[in-house]
C-alpha cells in the first residue's frame, strides 16, 4: 500500500505539468519552451493552492486544485477547438532520440538525490517533520508548530510541498518521505527542465550538454578537489547537493532555472533580432519570482538586481522595447509585493525583524571562523571559494571582448549575480549568524555550470579561432568539472558521516516504510490542535497527524522562529498547560498503549474514559486542566 500511495501522490502532483503541456503543445514548439513549462507549471501549482488556503485549510486546497486543474484543461481544449485552432499535436523537436536524452538526466538526478533522501533525515528534520503535517491542517496565514498564535515568518514552500504529497497520498506517507520525495521529484523536473533548455544544442556532443548541464547544476559547489585545507567544503559555503535537503532550497533551484532559462532564451536568437515573442518568457519570470520569494529571498532579490543591470545593458533580456521592458520590471515587483502581502513568508508585515549587521569585508566562514579580507590567508581562501565562478566569468569576458554581442546581457546578470552576492557575503551579517551568509551565493553557485555550458556554446562558433574554440569551452568544462568531483568527493568521504537517522529524533521507526494511517490512524480531514505526545512516539506520530507541539527556548538560537525540538514529561506538560491551552480546555495526550515508561503524563490508570486507539501504536487520551494540575503537582522540586 505504502508504494501504491507513493506513486500515486507522485502522479497526482504532476497533474498541473501535464495539463499544461497538454494544453500549450504544438507541432512547432520548440524544447526550451516546454523546458520552461516545467519551472512555470509548479509556479503556478504553488501559488493556486496558496491562493485556495486563503479560504480553506491546506489539505482541502490540494484536493479542490487538481479537480480544477483538469476541468480547466478541459475547458481550455474546448475553446480552441470552438475557435477553430490546431489541437494540441506532439512537439516535433522532441523526437525518440531527444525523449531519452531527457529521460537519462531525470534517471540520473532522481539516483543522485535518493543516495541521502531515502536513508538520511537530515536538514533540520527534527522541525519539517512536525511542521509538513501542521501546515496541512491549517489555513493562510500558517502558523508555527510549535507557535499556535503568531504568523510564521519562514520561507515555508518547501513544506507546502511536503504537504501536498502527503495529502494526494491519503496521508498515508510520513512527513519524512513526503519530504524526500518532494527532493526527489525536484531534482527529476530541474534535470528535466535543463535538459530541454540545452536539447537543441551541442551537435553530436547533444547527449554529453544536456547530462553535463543537468548533473553539473546538481552538483554545483565550491572546488575543494584540487584545493586542500579545510576538509571537503568551501571555507563560506558549502555544495547544492548538500543544502538542498532543507526543502524550500531544492524548490528555489528549478524556480531559479526557470527565471535564467527565460532569460537565455531572450538572447539565443528566435524572430529576427528581438528574440522569440516576449508573451513566451515574461509569464515565467513573473510567476518564478512570485514562488521564490517564498522559496529563497535572498535569491530572488540578487535575481531581480542582476537582471535589472543586464536589461541596462541589453534591453532584449526582458522586451526588445525599452517601454514594453519596464512594464514587465513593474510587473516583477508586483508579484513580489503582492506575494508577500497576500501569502506571507520571512518579508511579511508583522514578520519578527531580525538583526542585520555591516561588517568589516570578511569571509564569513560556514563553519569556519571569518577571516579577514585585508590578510593574505583570507585572500587565499576568497580565491579558493570563488574560482569555479572566477572561471567562468573570464570565459564570458573573453567573449564579450570579443564582441559577441548575445553574450553582453548575459555577462552582466552573471557579472552582477557573482559580484553581488560576495559583497553581500564580506559585508553583511544576518541575525547575528556569520555562517548564514552562504545564502547570499546560492544564485551565484547555480549560476555558474548554466552560464559555463552556455558560454561553451558560444565560444564554439565558427568565426572563432582554433584557439578560443579550444581554451575556453576547456575552461568552462573544467569548472563545471571540479565542482562536481569536489561533490562527489563529498558525497562519498563526508555524507555517511552526516547522516542523521530515526535514531537522533528518539525513535526505532524508519519513517520511509511507516504507514501514518495503520501505523497511527492518519486521517484527512484533522485540524491542529495543542497535544503532549510522548517521546518515543513524538516524530512519528506528529509526522502523521496535525498538531501544535511544546517546545522550549533554544540557547544561542538565532532566528525569531522556533525550529528545535518538542519537549516532554513535567517541561512539555506544563508548556502545553500554562501557555498552549485555555483553563476550561482538555488537552489530548498520545502514549504507547500499556507502556508508559518513565513519562510521568502516560500513567493512565486501565479502562480510563475519554480514551481511543489510533491505529496500533497510539492511545490517545483526554486530560482535563484538574488532571493536568494533578500531574505536575507530582513533580519533584529542583535540587
Amino acid at each position: 500500500m505504502l508504494a501504491a500511495a507513493t506513486y500515486l501522490s507522485v502522479l497526482l502532483y504532476l497533474v498541473p505539468l501535464v495539463v499544461l503541456a497538454a494544453v500549450r503543445s504544438r507541432r512547432g514548439r520548440e524544447a526550451w519552451e516546454i523546458g520552461l513549462d516545467i519551472p512555470f507549471g509548479v509556479a503556478l501549482d504553488l501559488l493556486s493552492l496558496l491562493a485556495l488556503a486563503r479560504l480553506m485549510r491546506l489539505e482541502t486546497a490540494v484536493l479542490v486544485s487538481r479537480p480544477l486543474w483538469i476541468l480547466g484543461g478541459l475547458a481550455v481544449a474546448g475553446r480552441r477547438r470552438r475557435a477553430g485552432r490546431a489541437w494540441p499535436a506532439w512537439p516535433a523537436s522532441i523526437d525518440a532520440a531527444a525523449a531519452l536524452r531527457v529521460a537519462l538526466c531525470v534517471v540520473l538526478a532522481v539516483a543522485l538525490s535518493m543516495i541521502i533522501s531515502r536513508p538520511c533525515l537530515n536538514a533540520d528534520r527534527r522541525w519539517h517533520i512536525p511542521l509538513v503535517p501542521s501546515l496541512r491542517g491549517q489555513t493562510l496565514p500558517f502558523h508555527n508548530v510549535y507557535a499556535p498564535t503568531g504568523l510564521l515568518a519562514y520561507h515555508y514552500a518547501g513544506d507546502v510541498l511536503g504537504a501536498e504529497l502527503q495529502t494526494l497520498s491519503g496521508v498515508v506517507l510520513h512527513a519524512s518521505l513526503a519530504l524526500s520525495l518532494a527532493h526527489d521529484l525536484l531534482f527529476g523536473l530541474t534535470a528535466a527542465s535543463i535538459a530541454l533548455l540545452f536539447l537543441r544544442e551541442g551537435g553530436r556532443w547533444k547527449t554529453a550538454l544536456v547530462v553535463a548541464a543537468s548533473l553539473g547544476f546538481l552538483l554545483a559547489g565550491p572546488i575543494t578537489f584540487i584545493f586542500g585545507g579545510h576538509g571537503v567544503d568551501g571555507y563560506s559555503y558549502i555544495d547544492f547537493l548538500r543544502i538542498s535537503y532543507r526543502p524550500h532550497t531544492s524548490l528555489a533551484a528549478l524556480l531559479l532555472v526557470g527565471f535564467l532559462g527565460a532569460v537565455w532564451a531572450r538572447l539565443r536568437g528566435g524572430r529576427g533580432h528581438g528574440g522569440p515573442d516576449p508573451r513566451k518568457t515574461w509569464p515565467v519570470l513573473l510567476a518564478c519570482t512570485a514562488a521564490l520569494t517564498l522559496a529563497d529571498e535572498a535569491t530572488v532579490g540578487l535575481l531581480g538586481l542582476s537582471l535589472g543591470v543586464a536589461w541596462l545593458v541589453d534591453p532584449r533580456v526582458v522586451h526588445p522595447r525599452r517601454l514594453a521592458g519596464a512594464a514587465v520590471f513593474v510587473g516583477l515587483l508586483a508579484a513580489l509585493v503582492g506575494t508577500v502581502l497576500v501569502f506571507g513568508g520571512s518579508l511579511a508585515p508583522g514578520a519578527p525583524p531580525q538583526q542585520v549587521l555591516v561588517t568589516p569585508w570578511r569571509l564569513s566562514g560556514f563553519r569556519h571562523p571569518p577571516l579577514l579580507l585585508s590578510t593574505l590567508r583570507g585572500v587565499e581562501f576568497l580565491f579558493r571559494d570563488v574560482a569555479s565562478s572566477l572561471a567562468v566569468w573570464a570565459v564570458g569576458a573573453i567573449l564579450v571582448a570579443r564582441e559577441e554581442r548575445r553574450s553582453r546581457g548575459l555577462f552582466a546578470l552573471f557579472t552582477t549575480l557573482v559580484v553581488g552576492g560576495w559583497m553581500l557575503l564580506a559585508r553583511i551579517e544576518v541575525g547575528g549568524a556569520a555562517e548564514e551568509g552562504h545564502r547570499f551565493i546560492t544564485a551565484a553557485m547555480l549560476a555558474t555550470p548554466l552560464f559555463g555550458c552556455w558560454w561553451l556554446l558560444r565560444a564554439r562558433a565558427p568565426r572563432y579561432g582554433r584557439v578560443t574554440r579550444t581554451l575556453l569551452p576547456l575552461a568552462s568544462v573544467l569548472s563545471i568539472t571540479l565542482s562536481a568531483v569536489s561533490t562527489v568527493l563529498w558525497l562519498k568521504l563526508e555524507a555517511p558521516h552526516h547522516c542523521d537517522r530515526a535514531s537522533g529524533v528518539f525513535s526505532k521507526e524508519i519513517f520511509h516504510s511507516l504507514n501514518c494511517r495503520a501505523r497511527y490512524g492518519a486521517e484527512l480531514g484533522e485540524i491542529p490542535t495543542p497535544r503532549y505526545v510522548t517521546k518515543p512516539l513524538a516524530y512519528g506520530y506528529e509526522g502523521c497527524h496535525p498538531v501544535f507541539a511544546p517546545t522550549s527556548q533554544q540557547p544561542g538560537q538565532y532566528w525569531a522562529v522556533a525550529t528545535g525540538t518538542p519537549i516532554f514529561a513535567f517541561e512539555g506538560l506544563r508548556t502545553l498547560h500554562e501557555t498552549m491551552v485555555g483553563e476550561g480546555e482538555a488537552l489530548e495526550a498520545t502514549c504507547t498503549p500499556g507502556q508508559p515508561g518513565d513519562d510521568p503524563v502516560c500513567t493512565f490508570e486501565p479502562g480510563r474514559a475519554g480514551c481511543r486507539k489510533e491505529g496500533g501504536r497510539a492511545l490517545t487520551c483526554r486530560l482535563s486542566a484538574d488532571e493536568r494540575r494533578a500531574i505536575l503537582a507530582r513533580e519533584p522540586a529542583p535540587e
